[in-house]
């Protein structure tokens, strides 16, 4: 110990920057939720008061990890399971210590070994891994990034749908709006109309298909091109029906970044003839 960082919280710097706003938003938060618990830590905070501390910082990191996670798989990371597997030890330190598994007494000496493991995460193994996306999107998207126009429009029922593809989107320099539901998606497109949009079927309020009905109904949406991108449970029909109300696409869950980006791109050109006769 003795170290000039001993004492103080884990703060964000701006070497944990990745370029991908998303992931940086998320290790942010993590950040944060570490240094709330340091801080308690230090003031001898009793268990009722750091549990739940414990517990949220548990479960956002599984949602963090499965975000990632699915991240690796779309772009067939070749070290996704060592990477894994540093998640996994990491929650069940987590889930010990929120079990009560380990002793009180252990909580301080908890604390800069979280620290530390989580610095490493974020300068060697994820790191390694955005360098990874960073590469993979050059190759797979410098000679069409320059064609396309960027701002793409995501209606997804589910958070970490909407942030996978948002971050797939944001590295190969696209803008994106999210939307968790038909309404919300409807009403953030009249107000600033998008030059694709991507939609999942199940939605509250308002589902695909009936977004997709409203899309075509409306003068100035209708030629913007509307793809759905679904989970395995859909009907086999469903395909030909999202044909007949006008869809452009119709993906399914999950599919490769590359060849998601290559659908996308290829029903852009029908968006950039929109914007140019407007």
């Amino acid at each position: 110990m003795g170290t000039e960082e001993e004492g103080k919280n884990m703060q964000w710097k701006s070497e944990f920057e990745t370029g991908i706003a998303e992931i940086d938003r998320q290790h942010r938060t993590i950040v944060q939720l570490v240094s709330d618990f340091e801080t308690a830590v230090n003031a001898r905070a009793n268990w009722n008061s750091l549990h739940p501390m414990v517990h949220r910082a548990k479960e956002y990191a599984k949602f963090h990890f499965a975000v990632e996670e699915s991240l690796m798989q779309i772009y067939d990371y070749p070290s996704m399971t060592a990477h894994r597997s540093e998640h996994r030890f990491v929650l069940e330190r987590v889930a010990d210590l929120e079990g009560g598994v380990l002793r009180k007494d252990t909580i301080v000496d908890l604390v800069p070994l979280f620290r530390t493991w989580l610095l490493s995460h974020f300068m060697d193994s994820d790191r390694h891994f955005i360098e990874f996306v960073h590469r993979r999107t050059a190759r797979s998207g410098n000679t069409a990034v320059a064609n396309v126009l960027p701002q793409v429009l995501i209606a997804d029922a589910d958070a970490e749908n909407r942030d996978l593809l948002k971050i797939v989107l944001q590295a190969n320099s696209f803008r994106v709006t999210l939307a968790a539901d038909g309404m919300e998606a409807l009403a953030a497109a009249r107000s600033d109309p998008p030059n694709i949009i991507v939609s999942d079927v199940p939605m509250p309020n308002m589902d695909g298909f009936a977004l997709c009905r409203a899309w075509m109904l409306d003068a100035g949406l209708k030629r913007i091109p509307f793809i759905f991108y679904c989970g395995h449970h859909v009907r086999p029909d469903e395909e030909q029906f999202a044909r007949t109300l006008g869809a452009a696409r119709y993906l399914t869950k999950p599919l490769q970044a590359e060849l998601f980006l290559r659908e996308l791109r290829a029903v852009l050109p029908a968006a950039g003839r929109i914007s140019s006769a407007a």
